[in-house]
């Protein structure tokens, strides 16, 4: 069984919680599969799986104004279409964010077959 797995890197400027409690919404709003797992951390404190390309990204997100990581699972997938999913997630989150005061934006990255990470 394959996991097809993503990584959206997000700059939100509001409460972790306020951003986890939505991740349920966004995904009905996204239409997203049921079965897609979307895990909220603080980019911080994301543990690497001793994935060398992996962390030259986190050190660009590092560098960058990202302050989230969502970070998606979706069995049997490829995980260009996990990025896929977790793409239309992130859109959905900016058109719902879009008119509050706390701005929010991101990117997503998947790994390809040849273990480079690109974003989607």
């Amino acid at each position: 069984m394959t996991i097809g797995t993503a990584y959206g890197f997000v700059h939100y400027e509001g409460r972790k919680d306020i951003l986890k409690n939505q991740i349920p919404s966004l995904k009905i709003a996204s239409n997203s599969p049921i079965d897609l797992e979307i895990l909220l951390i603080e980019l911080e404190k994301i543990k690497i799986e001793e994935d060398i390309n992996l962390e030259e990204v986190l050190e660009k997100a590092r560098s960058s104004d990202f302050n989230f990581v969502l970070k998606a699972n979706y069995q049997n997938t490829s995980n260009e279409e996990t990025a896929s999913e977790l793409s239309k997630i992130l859109m959905q989150a900016n058109q719902s964010f879009l008119n509050q005061e706390n701005e929010f934006w991101g990117v997503v990255v998947y790994k390809t077959q040849q273990g480079n990470y690109i974003r989607f």
